[in-house]
């Protein structure tokens, strides 16, 4: 856990501690979707399932910061990069799941237990 001036607030902890548990069931989430993606068999199944990561990642990568998880934030935004620059690509006609948004995702998902484990 780095440090951050917001530590000084009165609350803070007490925010942290509600950001640690939904980060737990977040990063969850992101997983169970990229997998459902992953399996799907057909493109709007892939399509949903990796919005609804993508929906979550940009949460995680708007707040990690705030509660002193920069790394957290920074990897979730790079998710959210990877699956936007996917689903926008004019080229998917029959969208697939990429094995590297898995990757990073798997990364991300990683990068969260010591963090989650320690709260």
């Amino acid at each position: 856990m780095t440090s951050n001036a917001h530590e000084a607030l009165p609350g803070f902890a007490a925010l942290r501690t509600k950001f640690m548990l939904i980060l737990d069931e977040r990063q969850a989430a992101v997983a169970t979707h990229a997998m459902d993606a992953w399996n799907a068999e057909t493109a709007e199944a892939k399509r949903t399932s990796l919005a609804s990561a993508r929906a979550i990642l940009h949460k995680i990568a708007g707040t990690a910061g705030t509660f002193g998880l920069p790394d957290v934030g920074a990897a979730a935004f790079a998710c959210e990069g990877l699956i936007d620059a996917h689903l926008d690509d004019p080229e998917s006609v029959e969208l697939s799941c990429p094995p590297e948004i898995l990757i990073e995702i798997d990364d991300f998902v990683s990068l969260c237990e010591p963090y989650l484990a320690a709260a």
